[in-house]
């Protein structure tokens, strides 16, 4: 196979990881490998392949495999310290950033990976001085752009973020909100109805525009769902003879003693979740088959009671993802207000909700409004459902969803998901 026929092949085998087919293109890339097992472009195709696996050790072999081959390229340095950092290990990453840095201390990727991770790890000052050199090297680096914005938004500054946000070409919600938290009402609706039409953002668009509607009592804009909480659906699937108590204990045993690795996330607090996306996981073992099945079900009974012309539902994308999570609440645990931007109909199951020694503890609570944007008094509406061991809810990805704290030393534990457009 000479370089002409390599290319041919790399070409063929990102078909397969455009489709997410990434076990069949794991074994295409690995069969090349075989003529061509120093290819710097092949193994970083693999080692990306084995990320979206979940098989992070095999990425982490790849990458140490492409250091030792090209010990001088610091791009590589980069990606594998990236690697850390989404496994939490941010220390070591520190350490891999700052040999790539050792050897060209103005290497844009390594200089960004090295502000994520002071940034999770409190040192700002030194994770915006980071980013500053990144974006001196590549003034349009979006990643860093983004990033630095986000840290001015956290602060507060929300002009210094939207200088960072406006450089980022395309659509951007943060700059749309950094423009709402300054009460830039008459910039704000100009941008809000440039990014309109444009479906790919109307989830992601559609709670900002119901939010500002009854902040400036104007008209909502964006069309997808503009009575969410009309989209509420919830079943018990104990009740309705789909799940027992037995199955489900058994089933938290398992997920307790199998390999899935936990995180701590910023929206949640005493809680954690699994990384990625758990149906995309190749050394998953643990069957979860038969709540993929139950999610189908439950989506189609959601998909005829609901019909309408509401475009979630109208314009709802049959060929779709099925991403999933789990989630485990400790005492005191709570998830703060958010939406999924991603999807479009989101859900969870719960495989066990504690017994309530208060009101609503443990409930998840819907709402227009998030707790972090402006409400200039106006009263913004909540709903609250009562939740019991076995019950499915779903319901908009556009709407802000939290959950009340629980009191309790029994667990709290889901199956989250979002329904996702290809």
């Amino acid at each position: 196979m000479n370089e002409s026929e390599l290319q041919k092949a790399i070409n063929f085998c990102k078909k397969f990881y455009k489709e997410r087919k990434y076990s069949e293109f794991e074994l295409h890339l690995l069969r090349f490998l075989e003529n061509f097992p120093n290819d710097i472009s092949l193994l970083m195709l693999l080692a990306d392949n084995y990320r979206n696996l979940n098989n992070f050790q095999a990425a982490e072999e790849t990458y140490l495999k492409l250091i030792k081959l090209h010990p001088n390229e610091v791009t590589f340095y980069a990606v594998y310290g990236e690697l850390l950092y989404y496994v939490r290990l941010h220390e070591k990453a520190l350490e891999i950033y700052d040999i790539g840095l050792s050897k060209n201390k103005n290497h844009a990727l390594c200089l960004f990976g090295k502000a994520q991770t002071l940034n999770v790890l409190g040192e700002v000052t030194e994770a915006i001085n980071n980013l500053t050199r990144a974006i001196a090297v590549e003034p349009k680096f979006e990643n860093a752009l983004k990033l630095l914005g986000l840290i001015y938004k956290s602060q507060g500054s929300y002009k210094e973020a939207f200088n960072y946000f406006d450089r980022i070409e395309g659509f951007n919600k943060e700059r749309l909100e950094c423009l709402y938290f300054l009460d830039e009402k008459d910039q704000f609706y100009v941008l809000l109805n440039k990014y309109i039409d444009d479906s790919k953002h109307r989830v992601s668009l559609a709670s900002l525009s119901i939010h500002a509607s009854i902040r400036y009592n104007k008209k909502d804009e964006v069309d997808f769902c503009k009575k969410p909480f009309e989209y509420i659906y919830q079943n018990n699937l104990i009740k309705n003879q789909k799940l027992d108590d037995v199955y489900m204990d058994k089933f938290i045993k398992k997920i307790k003693q199998s390999k899935l690795v936990f995180r701590k996330q910023e929206l949640i607090e005493n809680a954690s979740q699994t990384q990625g996306n758990i149906l995309s996981d190749k050394n998953l073992d643990l069957d979860i088959s038969h709540f993929v099945q139950l999610i189908d079900e439950e989506l189609k009974s959601y998909l005829n009671k609901f019909q309408s012309n509401e475009l979630i539902i109208a314009d709802f994308p049959h060929d779709y993802d099925l991403n999933a999570w789990f989630l485990v609440m400790n005492n005191e645990g709570y998830v703060k207000p958010h939406i999924h931007d991603k999807g479009w109909i989101s859900g969870s199951i719960y495989l066990n909700i504690p017994p309530k020694g208060h009101l609503n503890e443990g409930n998840i609570k819907f709402s227009y409004h998030n707790d972090a944007y402006p409400d200039d008094g106006k009263l913004f509406p909540e709903k609250i459902l009562d939740l019991k061991t076995g019950d499915i809810v779903l319901f908009p990805s556009s709407l802000f969803h939290s959950t009340i704290p629980i009191l309790s030393d029994e667990e709290r534990v889901v199956l989250a998901f979002d329904i996702m457009p290809k």
